[in-house]
């Protein structure tokens, strides 16, 4: 029995105009995917690795936070963390109060805002472009449909004007339509992967901030009722 490979690129050219023009956006789709998706495991990763350094220091009972502060405060962006990011806006807005006349309630609201706003900020850095992997997971299979659909309106017509109905007229132009139907799914599949990994990482880092903040905020409280 004779065996027959595959041959995708004689597919795409082999294909409607319409069709090579989904097959194409597909493809550009995929790969603008990937390199959201490559980014994005490298910026969780530097993540978890200064997040994992930064709380042992903040954590050690010998570290004095003026000095953790003076250590970070002038690192790149891209050596800091969300929580050291948030470690730095809170105290540097606690250095600036606490020299002033502000009392003990207006201080620690200012500090709460300034993490807050450095919360957010970090948030919003994590969670851009997910929503691009979101629609591709979602639109992407159906583009790759209404291509396959369109390739197969092809196949009937052309049966229709050759007049014939044996297999080798039509599975050629089937096999080119099912194509846009497999590219759609070569770019959905990793997205939607990916798109919920990175929410729950997401999901999880905002509750460890948010931790953060609240155990923060208590030290604040209790060094100015002690002083």
């Amino acid at each position: 029995m004779e065996s027959h490979s595959i041959n995708i690129l004689a597919l795409f050219w082999q294909a409607d105009i319409f069709v090579k023009g989904v097959m194409l956006l597909l493809v550009v789709a995929s790969v603008w995917s990937w390199s959201i998706i490559i980014s994005k495991i490298r910026l969780f990763s530097q993540h978890k690795k200064h997040t994992q350094t930064f709380s042992q220091k903040f954590w050690n009972k010998n570290t004095v936070l003026e000095e953790l502060f003076l250590s970070y405060e002038n690192l790149p962006p891209h050596k800091l963390c969300p929580m050291s990011s948030m470690f730095c806006a809170a105290f540097s807005e606690y250095k600036i109060l606490s020299s002033s006349s502000s009392s003990h309630e207006n201080l620690i609201t200012s500090v709460d805002r300034a993490m807050v706003s450095s919360m957010n900020k970090n948030i919003s850095i994590m969670e851009h472009a997910l929503i691009i992997l979101s629609s591709i997971s979602s639109a992407a299979p159906f583009v790759g449909l209404l291509g396959t659909v369109w390739g197969i309106m092809n196949s009937f017509s052309a049966i229709a004007s050759s007049q014939q109905t044996n297999l080798t007229v039509v599975a050629p132009g089937i096999a080119e339509a099912l194509l846009a139907t497999a590219l759609g799914l070569i770019a959905a599949i990793p997205a939607n992967i990916a798109y919920n990994r990175f929410a729950s990482t997401i999901s999880h880092s905002t509750s460890a901030l948010e931790n953060f903040r609240n155990d923060f905020l208590i030290l604040i409280s209790r060094s100015l009722h002690s002083s």
